[in-house]
């Protein structure tokens, strides 16, 4: 049964998953107890039981949202014709940037991967959608348009992409560097359609 909000409510539902998210991104939320998220969100444990059903209810709306407000943005840059096949893996190199706020986001999955297994299948499901449904075709269409050499795997062009992602967005390259996650998602992106020649 779906619970009908008011319109209070429903703003009071929508902050605890905004601040939640931010409060594990930064803290890790396996050791974080509900008392205490319930201390740093400023409500009361029935209003996370009422709403949520426990800590890992919550938890489960956080990886959902994200996943939502991720998609959403792919979709946007994926339907946009205009683009050329370069600026639209700039456009998701960007998008990817601003929904990973900082590189604990891959912290707060290996916690879900031991701790909450079965909602990290969940994350992965979406993920591997996600490759089928925005980077295959984006590939494709790369090599397609000869952005890409035809002899190089397609799968391998995937791969490369995507750790290449992940690794600047989960290592200490940024704390070293005055780049942002988007201005380094952004470089890695040029890089790997470029080289790191000048162009």
């Amino acid at each position: 049964m779906i619970m009908q909000r008011t319109e209070k409510q429903q703003k009071r539902y929508e902050r605890i998953i905004k601040l939640t998210y931010d409060i594990v991104l930064n803290e890790g939320f396996y050791k974080l107890s509900l008392k205490d998220l319930t201390e740093k969100l400023r409500v009361s444990r029935s209003t996370i039981y009422e709403n949520f059903g426990s800590k890992e209810g919550l938890i489960e709306k956080i990886v959902e949202k994200y996943n939502e407000s991720l998609d959403q943005g792919l979709i946007e840059i994926m339907k946009d014709k205009k683009l050329s096949t370069y600026n639209r893996f700039l456009a998701i190199s960007d998008q990817l940037g601003r929904n990973s706020p900082n590189r604990n986001i891959y912290k707060f999955y290996d916690d879900l991967k031991i701790h909450l297994p079965e909602l990290y299948e969940q994350y992965l499901v979406g993920r591997n959608r996600r490759i089928e449904e925005v980077y295959h075709p984006l590939i494709k269409e790369g090599i397609k348009k000869e952005l890409f050499d035809k002899n190089i795997p397609e799968d391998f062009l995937l791969q490369s992409y995507l750790k290449s992602s992940q690794m600047v967005c989960e290592t200490d390259m940024l704390e070293n560097s005055k780049l942002s996650k988007i201005e380094a998602m952004n470089y890695m992106t040029r890089i790997f359609l470029n080289g790191a020649k000048a162009i």
